[in-house]
């Protein structure tokens, strides 16, 4: 019995180590026929099954540079897409930059002309009060004027009065 079961556990080693066998040629085989490519930024790993009868190593070297290579190309246009929208917000940011210092100088100078404005006022302002001091000045010498003109236009109305009186009190002298 115990020839009987080493024989029977001899078998099964001989199975276990065949199978062993076969499982090690079939992986070199799958080695062989499995091709791996990895995408420029590393996050993932593509594997690839190839029929060796219809294949070559060269097309299958192709195929596997081709595939990666639409990959990387997807990954560029999305790249040159986000690249080509943060110009656009540059370009943007740069013309209202613009924009603002176009509006500043403007604001500048807008104040600048306020200013001589202002002075302009207020030296209107003050020559306007001095026209008006004048203006009162000359006013008040036109009133004298007027009162010194009936004066005399009364003292000459006297005076001819007075030379009539003494007029007709003079004796004619013949």
């Amino acid at each position: 019995m115990k020839l009987l079961m080493f024989l029977s556990m001899e078998s099964s080693i001989l199975t276990l180590k065949s199978e062993r066998e076969f499982l090690k040629r079939h992986m070199k085989i799958l080695e062989a026929q499995s091709f791996s490519s990895r995408s420029s930024n590393d996050k993932t790993v593509n594997c690839y099954e190839v029929d060796t009868q219809t294949e070559t190593h060269e097309d299958v070297s192709l195929s596997i540079l081709n595939d990666t290579l639409m990959r990387r190309n997807d990954e560029l246009e999305k790249v040159n897409t986000k690249l080509n929208e943060e110009i656009k917000v540059q370009k943007q940011l740069i013309k209202s930059g613009i924009d603002v210092d176009k509006t500043r100088e403007k604001n500048d100078e807008l104040q600048k002309s306020s200013t001589v404005d202002k002075e302009t006022i207020n030296m209107l302002k003050n020559d306007m009060r001095k026209l008006d001091e004048c203006n009162n000045e000359l006013r008040h010498k036109k009133k004298k004027c007027r009162k010194s003109l009936f004066d005399l236009e009364k003292r000459m109305a006297e005076t001819d009065a007075t030379v009539k009186d003494l007029e007709k009190e003079t004796v004619p002298v013949r």
